[in-house]
């Protein structure tokens, strides 16, 4: 799942007054969360990086003189080059993502009773994946220095 059908939605279910970029940034958090606290406590590949997401530039207005051609190959290129990167948690589980968003809304909304049932959802979720990563993948061991 990529961030932006995370966020679109949110928005569809609980419209809000929050800005893409302040929606990014608490995508950014939880993947934080699920990188440092689940993915980093078990055996993963070498190659695993903490993703950083950011909203999508504006695009800037086509000059006029430009041919319909060559605005095609750039729009081509520019989809190419600005590919989403999955989010890390598969969409079996992404639902954490959403009920992270809506906690997010619920608090600038100051919605205390919504956002401790959305939190109370988030936690379900947030428990769930972890228990998922934990029967799939090997804990890291740490060696306490001496063998027996």
């Amino acid at each position: 799942m990529k961030p932006s059908e995370v966020i679109a939605k949110a928005d569809r279910n609980r419209p809000n007054m929050l800005t893409t970029e302040e929606k990014y940034f608490a995508l950014n958090e939880i993947e934080g969360r699920v990188y440092n606290e689940i993915l980093m406590m078990h055996v993963h590949p070498a190659d695993l990086e903490k993703p950083q997401y950011a909203p999508p530039e504006d695009e800037e207005p086509a000059d006029d003189n430009e041919s319909e051609q060559q605005e095609e190959t750039e729009e081509e290129t520019e989809e190419e080059t600005t590919e989403e990167p999955d989010m890390l948690v598969p969409d079996d589980y992404a639902k954490l993502y959403w009920y992270w968003l809506y906690c997010e809304i619920d608090d600038v909304n100051q919605e205390t009773e919504r956002y401790n049932a959305d939190r109370a959802l988030f936690e379900d979720a947030w428990g769930n994946f972890g228990d998922y990563w934990t029967r799939t993948h090997m804990p890291l061991t740490a060696s306490a220095g001496f063998s027996v």
